[in-house]
């Protein structure tokens, strides 16, 4: 089956949204070695996509979809910054993914490719000079993948927990 990329319709596309949206999150809490990421009982894919769904319009953003047949097998989101000229590096137009997803079945068949690939023409086509995106470092395959497709490591954000009432002198 041809998969399609196209923009995301309010209207039709959203339940399927969010959808997958759970899917990830499911994913995601079960690879958390923390137990931090909040398992489907405590997470609120609606308000999530809302939010999510918000910043794509405060922020010149796109939420696009991979179609095939009449479903939504996956999405990316998608917002573009302008840093300020700061003291440690020269202001850019950056665009940043929030979000890919590909629902499980249809995983390392090319359609996070096909998703990448159509945000990073909206980057070009918004005058972006860098694509950025951020991966939860025990997805290792997420990682994987965005280093195959030309993703670079820029910084590493280390975390580490402290168990309460350990203190001791």
């Amino acid at each position: 089956m041809p998969t399609t990329i196209r923009k995301y319709r309010e209207e039709e596309d959203k339940e399927e949204i969010i959808t997958l949206i759970e899917e990830l999150q499911n994913h995601i809490a079960s690879i958390d070695p923390l137990e931090k990421n909040k398992k489907m009982e405590d997470f609120d894919s609606n308000k999530y996509f809302k939010k999510l769904n918000d910043e794509v319009l405060q922020q010149n953003g796109i939420i696009i979809v991979a179609v095939e047949i009449d479903s939504i097998i996956g999405l990316a989101a998608g917002v573009i910054n302008k840093s300020e000229d700061a003291l440690d590096h020269y202001p850019a137009i950056e665009g940043r993914t929030l979000e890919l997803i590909v629902s499980d079945n249809h995983r390392r068949k090319g359609v996070g490719i096909l998703l990448m690939q159509a945000m990073e023409t909206y980057f070009q086509d918004n005058n972006c000079s860098y694509a950025r995106v951020e991966c939860f470092a025990p997805n290792q395959s997420a990682y994987d993948f965005y280093k195959k497709n030309g993703y670079d490591d820029r910084t590493i954000d280390l975390i580490k927990k402290i168990e309460l009432g350990s203190n001791k002198q």
